[in-house]
Formats: structure tokens, sequence, C-alpha cells
């Protein structure tokens, strides 16, 4: 199964003035990740907190929450500022994994009580391919239990 996300997220200041951030995912992988600054005289916030329940339970998608949501937002972004945009290729990922997903993966382990052989993987990638290769020799070992 694959999982994509795109994660909005909106930063009001105090006078008024807004950042908007967004960031592509894939399956755990970000792809993108870009800023908006958008001035508060120019367009109000979005108030996703302000919908109305018959907004969110219409079953017309035109007048749904979240095309109201999305469209509002497109155009604020078409008015503001990019003020930071860019793609991460995978030996950025890779760089990064053993700063940012070490503590995750350990954190795993001790909720799981298994244990990683860290001298197998050294990328996000190897990783992936490690558990996915443990998770296939589990199977394996439950359905010769079971006979």
């Amino acid at each position: 199964m694959n999982r994509t996300t795109i994660a909005i997220e909106q930063i009001e200041e105090d006078n008024g003035n807004r950042h908007i951030s967004i960031s592509g995912r894939r399956n755990g992988r970000i792809y993108f990740t870009e800023t908006f600054d958008i001035d508060a005289s120019n367009d109000p916030p979005l108030e996703v907190h302000l919908f109305r329940k018959t907004e969110v339970e219409n079953y017309d998608a035109s007048k749904s929450a979240s095309v109201v949501s999305l469209l509002k937002l497109l155009n604020t972004i078409r008015c503001g500022e990019k003020t930071n945009g860019r793609l991460i290729d995978i030996e950025e990922v890779n760089m990064k994994f053993p700063i940012t997903d070490l503590i995750t993966i350990r954190n795993f382990e001790r909720a799981a009580n298994v244990q990683f052989d860290y001298s197998k993987f050294n990328t996000l990638a190897q990783f992936q391919n490690y558990f996915s290769n443990l998770l296939k020799e589990s199977q394996i070992l439950i359905k010769i239990q079971k006979q």
C-alpha cells in the first residue's frame, strides 16, 4: 500500500501576517517543502474552525468544507510571496536518516520487544528493505509453526 500526504500548516503572527507551509510526502519520505508569506491586509486567514456542520456533512462535493478550504488556500497562495521551496532528493533523506529516524526505530524496538541488527542498514531505504525482509521471515516462521 502506498500513502501520499500533503500537509498544510498556517501560522498566524500577532501582527496579522501569516506563513503557509506545505510539504509533500509519499510513504513517509518527504519530497518537497514550500513556504509562502501572506500579507494580512490582502486576505483573511483560513478559518476552518468556523465551518458549519452542514458544510462538512453535505454530500455535494462542490459545496464541501474541503473544496471551500482548498480553493481559498489556492487563491491565498497565488497572492502570497513564496519565500522558500525545494525538492528533497533521496541522498538528502539518506544523510539525515541516522539523526531523524534512529530515535523512532529504537522506541519501536522497545515497544515491540525486538532488536534490530544496525550493521545491516545505513540509509532509510536499506532499513526499509531490512524491516520488510524481517516481516517476510517472521510470516514464514509463523506458517511453519502452524503446520
